[in-house]
């Protein structure tokens, strides 16, 4: 086909680009037959969900190296899901509770502050004892200190006591 004119090539360019065709058919396929009810989908409304990060690709941890050990929570969460892709269908539940309770072990360990001991009680109780002493008097002495003078101040009595 030749085209004399640049205005008619200018045309033909624009409705090839922008497709004007839909005012020819209209939009039947989209209009809603009469005789039919309304129609809502089993999903709706859409509730939203927590979706967990994922990449396509993912270097292959080394948990057939005994002497491995995931350096974060992230390759750990790797190392654990290429350990659990080998537990069998019957022992999944098993597996899961204990990785759960190893999680709360964990956290729990985490959080510990350690053993108290009566003397590390004590020495604590003092110190609150005189913090809550000193909130008005302005007295701004060490309180580590007063604490342990008090402890010695108490076995030196019990000693004479007892």
């Amino acid at each position: 086909m030749k085209f004399s004119n640049e205005s008619i090539i200018l045309e033909r360019i624009r409705k090839i680009l922008f497709e004007d065709t839909w005012a020819k058919y209209g939009s039947e396929y989209m209009s809603h037959p009469y005789d039919q009810e309304e129609f809502e989908p089993a999903n709706l409304p859409v509730v939203a969900s927590d979706l967990t990060p994922n990449q396509l690709a993912v270097e292959k941890p080394p948990v057939e190296d005994e002497d491995y050990i995931p350096a974060n929570s992230e390759e750990l969460s790797y190392a654990a899901g290429m350990l659990a892709r080998q537990v069998p269908d019957g022992e999944v539940d098993t597996f899961y509770k204990n990785l759960k309770n190893e999680l709360e072990a964990s956290i729990e360990r985490e959080n510990d502050p350690g053993e108290v001991t009566p003397e590390k009680e004590s020495e604590e109780a003092d110190a609150a004892e005189l913090e809550s002493e000193r909130e008005g008097s302005g007295v701004y002495a060490n309180p580590v200190e007063e604490a342990k003078i008090r402890k010695k101040i108490r076995k030196t009595l019990s000693k004479l006591t007892g």
